[in-house]
């Protein structure tokens, strides 16, 4: 409903002349409506209106109520970047990033038994740049070998919360290091010796055989990267490419000058490479959602909502009180509506705010219905406002006029459905990224919906 700074709207039609808002008396009569331009916009008046006083009007007390909901799933593969590491969230607690990956065979792979002389395997990789929590703080990288081989769903993918088996206590390999933010450094993890033994082996033996791929794939199922959780307090990103990340084999040849050489066993593909995203404190509010179907009223939460790429959490936004609007639909129009989502004033740094946001209608399930689109049918993204000075006035704006008119145009308005606050797939599924909104009710960070519309008074 309409706050205390607004009557609501089923007072008498002649409410909107005091109606307690910021509200422009314009008092124009139509005819000079025509001589500023506006006979050609969107509002059709009719002719029973060319005589009539016409008032602007901004409400800015419509109530709105923010949710906070948890995707089941969020898809990580295929984004050629992973994640390891874990740090401490401000709201969700401790979260731990595992990337998964396999390999395929050197395809020139050969070995002279006589000459080849083994001298170390080692893991190798290259940071994206990205970073998140506390880089002066030694990061603890750990490798192990799957003993499930890496399988993806039925529709081609793998999710935050895939998952399959190794043994956390048997570690191949692991390296510390510093993680410099921004840092894409080459890191090489040395493995356990037994494995490259295992894998020449292998190769050795199977060298002619028509399926060797195949055999290869069964014999090292994958691989995990993990890290020391009492230790490291970051995540990192990293590229994860066939030509970036691979197991490399050195090794060198007895000969009268020593010849040394590294074979390399790449990614086997992208697809197969995801990361899984692992809360460590259940308990937290914010983790008590269990399904896609659940949401966190901000009531629950401090007033406030949040947003974050790779774990699925998202904001929905729904309008209580939206039958009240049907009052314009009989007396005026809507001209601009426009929707205020505001970060949580002491939690954010401008330039961390993702650039990019987009809207999208839900259904009472948090389904998405459809994205707000342009003519070309390309999402719309919110026009973000940085206050670069005191992050007061930052705020992401959407323009909902259509979505608004539309709704109020419904046979029976629909109260369960909403819209939902949503990044782009390239930022969703690379990051630990957040941003925490203030709800309806948050005095200092107020998001909320500013309703302009004209009024004609045919009395």
């Amino acid at each position: 409903m309409l706050n205390s700074k607004a009557i609501q709207f089923h007072m008498t039609n002649h409410f909107l002349h005091y109606i307690k808002v910021r509200s422009l008396f314009i008092g124009l009569y139509f005819s000079v409506l025509l001589t500023s331009g506006c006979s050609d916009g969107a509002l059709d008046l009719g002719d029973s209106f060319v005589s009539t006083p016409t008032y602007t009007a901004l409400i800015d007390s419509v109530s709105i109520s923010l949710s906070t909901i948890r995707a089941d799933s969020v898809a990580t593969s295929g984004t050629e970047t992973g994640l390891v590491g874990y740090y401490q969230h401000p709201s969700l607690g401790g979260q731990e990033a595992v990337s998964y990956f396999s390999i395929s065979p050197s395809e020139d792979f050969t070995w002279d038994t006589k000459k080849d002389v083994f001298d170390s395997i080692t893991f190798v990789v290259h940071p994206s740049g990205y970073s998140i929590g506390d880089t002066t703080s030694t990061f603890h990288l750990q490798v192990h070998q799957l003993s499930e081989e890496i399988e993806k769903h039925d529709d081609g993918k793998l999710y935050n919360v895939s998952h399959f088996g190794y043994d956390e206590n048997k570690v191949l390999g692991k390296k510390s290091f510093n993680p410099f933010p921004k840092r894409k450094k080459k890191l090489e993890v040395k493995l356990d010796d037994a494995l490259a033994q295992s894998i020449i082996d292998f190769m050795v033996t199977n060298h002619d055989h028509s399926d060797k791929t195949t055999l290869f794939r069964e014999a090292y199922k994958g691989f995990a990267l993990t890290c020391d959780t009492n230790l490291t307090r970051s995540v990192l990103g990293l590229s994860a490419t066939d030509e970036l990340a691979s197991i490399r084999l050195y090794s060198h040849q007895v000969g009268i000058e020593m010849e040394e050489k590294e074979r390399n066993f790449l990614l086997e593909s992208s697809t197969k490479q995801f990361t899984q995203i692992i809360n460590h404190n259940p308990n937290t509010i914010y983790n008590s959602l269990e399904n896609g179907k659940d949401k966190l009223n901000e009531s629950a939460t401090n007033a406030s909502s949040l947003l974050q790429s790779g774990s699925g959490y998202m904001v929905r936004v729904d309008f209580p009180y939206l039958n009240n609007l049907l009052e314009i639909k009989s007396e005026g129009r809507i001209v601009k509506a426009e929707l205020i989502i505001r970060p949580l004033i002491g939690t954010f740094k401008h330039y961390e705010l993702p650039p990019t946001l987009y809207l999208a209608e839900v259904n009472k399930v948090n389904n998405i219905e459809r994205y707000f689109t342009d003519a070309d049918g390309n999402p719309i993204a919110a026009m973000l406002v940085v206050d670069k000075m005191y992050n007061e006035t930052t705020c992401y704006k959407y323009d909902v006029t259509s979505y608004l008119n539309y709704r109020i145009t419904e046979p029976i308005i629909d109260s369960q459905t909403g819209l939902m606050i949503v990044l782009p797939d390239d930022l969703n599924n690379k990051s630990l990224d957040h941003v925490t909104f203030g709800g309806h009710t948050n005095v200092q960070s107020q998001s909320e919906l500013h309703i302009y519309y004209y009024y004609y008074d045919t009395e």
